[in-house]
């Protein structure tokens, strides 16, 4: 503390400090130049003129030293000012900036989350009825995935200046995370007002966006709330908002729902299941068992499809109750590649040398990771950790209605078979199925569709179908499997038609690696050939 006074000293000091040097060196003054005139000038006259100017002299000399010491200081005080005034203009812009920062999205520019439950907050308090909706946009992660995140923010950006035209222009507006936003409006006296006011929005951003020679059609799906009923306080009603959205997502893409207090619990139980699958794939809680693909001319075992298969505290919970979750949550994409890591690694072990040395594995994986462009790569990756060859893996489109982007699934089989992995077009023949992708995927195999496969023996239309179907990939040189073969009449029918592989729990049913391998032989799954070579040559 002494240290920083004496280094930093009074204004009383340094002006009682100036005052006595000006008073020593007007005293030396004074006596210097009498002395030096009474010492060499003896004519009092002439010493009373010298006393006049020596005073006039003083005067001067004191009056140029105070110029150069005031304008030395003012210059420094000029200096020492405009750097304050520098100083206080970079911490208006710095404030400026934290405030954009603190309010602002910086991607958009709009507000963000905590500006707008600030603004809505504020207008609660005089606004009885204003309806809140939060919508996500549908596919921005799609886009992302496929054509890069360039893309992506593209898409949020041309959202965001709908919004803004949309909007009321009192900061009603905002992004509040990746691909949600929000926008209130007051006088929304009830619901069926509300429910227009959502119809409207949805129509609003309905519509193609382009950018960089891609055209993007965007939708969205929506949530929304109505004060008071749904909430009184900003954080209240942007929770059941968000409720109310959840909602509206395991609906359906591209539809909205209104809040109601039992959305609540759904979308507890929405985010519960989320956290169990993440456990589960942390903790190794599930499994891949495998069914048998053979041979329809010999029996034996050609390829086995892998099938994931969740215990959840000792309890089997069947595929079709986690998988559309999975699909809809987008934990399908860490499935997927936890389903392949498996595999791979059972290969490597060697589970399947001696007796099934040269099977091959079949994986599905959801069409959107072939729109993926880096997932063949991911692929490739995984398979080299594991050192195996890459044509013992093959690699099935499940889904394939959910295909919207052709040329990139067809790029990515391209480059999949490249390093030779095959593929398979899973459930064609019924439904969804489009013979387009035969000629603009180029597959190794069709997997019949199991609507199609159920009572064919007896059923001359799906006779017909089959028929076609077989002989029509033949010519392309694409193999056929059969999957869900129940019963031998079944087989027997699909074995005459020259359909090359047989799936279905008239083979086996899916069979943990363990149970699979104690199997005596191969030969097990030689089912009835004489009867099936009879068949056959009956055609």
């Amino acid at each position: 503390m002494d240290e920083k006074k004496n280094n930093n000293p009074s204004s009383y000091k340094i002006a009682l400090k100036i005052a006595f040097l000006y008073g020593i060196i007007g005293l030396a003054w004074i006596w210097v130049t009498d002395w030096l005139i009474f010492y060499v000038i003896n004519n009092s006259e002439t010493i009373t003129i010298f006393q006049s100017y020596k005073g006039f002299f003083y005067v001067l000399g004191t009056s140029l030293l105070l110029f150069y010491l005031i304008k030395k200081d003012v210059k420094q005080i000029t200096n020492l000012n405009s750097k304050i005034v520098n100083q206080n203009q970079k911490l208006q812009s710095l404030h400026q900036k934290t405030h954009q920062l603190a309010y602002y999205d910086s991607l958009t520019d709009i507000p963000n989350q905590e500006k707008f439950k600030e603004e809505l907050s504020e207008k609660l308090k005089n606004n009885k009825n204003i309806g809140i909706a939060l919508f996500d946009i549908d596919n921005v992660k799609r886009i992302n995935s496929i054509y890069g995140v360039e893309y992506g923010d593209a898409v949020l950006k041309n959202i965001a200046v709908k919004l803004e035209q949309t909007s009321s222009g009192e900061n009603n507006i905002a992004r509040i995370e990746g691909d949600i936003f929000a926008i209130f409006e007051k006088d929304i006296n009830n619901l069926n007002n509300l429910k227009t006011f959502v119809e409207n929005l949805q129509k609003s951003f309905t519509g193609a966006i382009s950018f960089q020679k891609h055209t993007f059609h965007t939708t969205i799906t929506l949530g929304a709330v109505l004060a008071p009923i749904h909430g009184k306080s900003a954080d209240i009603l942007l929770t059941n908002a968000e409720n109310a959205l959840h909602h509206a997502k395991q609906k359906n893409r591209t539809s909205y729902s209104i809040y109601k207090p039992e959305l609540k619990k759904k979308y507890y139980q929405h985010l519960n299941r989320e956290v169990k699958i993440n456990t589960a794939l942390e903790n190794d809680d599930f499994c891949v068992y495998y069914q048998p693909i053979v041979e329809s001319s010999s029996g034996e075992i050609a390829a086995l499809e892998a099938l994931i298969r969740w215990f959840d505290d000792g309890t089997l919970i069947p595929p079709d109750d986690f998988i559309p979750f999975a699909q809809k949550s987008g934990q399908i994409f860490s499935i997927d590649r936890w389903v392949i890591n498996q595999c791979c690694f059972h290969h490597q072990s060697g589970f399947f040398q001696n007796k099934l040395n040269d099977v091959f594995i079949h994986i599905n994986l959801s069409a959107q990771e072939f729109e993926n462009r880096e997932i063949s790569k991911e692929i490739k990756k995984i398979i080299n950790r594991y050192s195996i060859s890459y044509d013992k893996i093959r690699l099935e489109i499940t889904e394939s209605r959910s295909v919207k982007d052709l040329y990139q699934c067809s790029e990515t089989i391209k480059k999949l078979r490249e390093i030779g992995i095959k593929c398979a077009l899973d459930d064609f023949g019924t439904g969804y199925s489009s013979l387009s992708y035969l000629t603009d995927l180029s597959i190794d195999f069709i997997k019949l569709d199991l609507d199609l496969v159920t009572g064919i023996d007896s059923d001359k239309t799906k006779q017909e179908i089959a028929k076609n179907i077989i002989k029509m990939a033949h010519c392309l040189d694409i193999e056929i499997i059969a999957e869900g073969v129940e019963t031998k009449e079944e087989f027997e029918f699909l074995t005459g038609i020259n359909c090359d592989y047989i799936q279905g729990f008239y083979i086996s049913a899916p069979k943990s690696i363990e149970d699979l391998l104690a199997q005596p032989t191969e030969d097990s799954y030689n089912i009835n050939q004489s009867s099936t070579q009879e068949s056959s040559s009956g055609g």
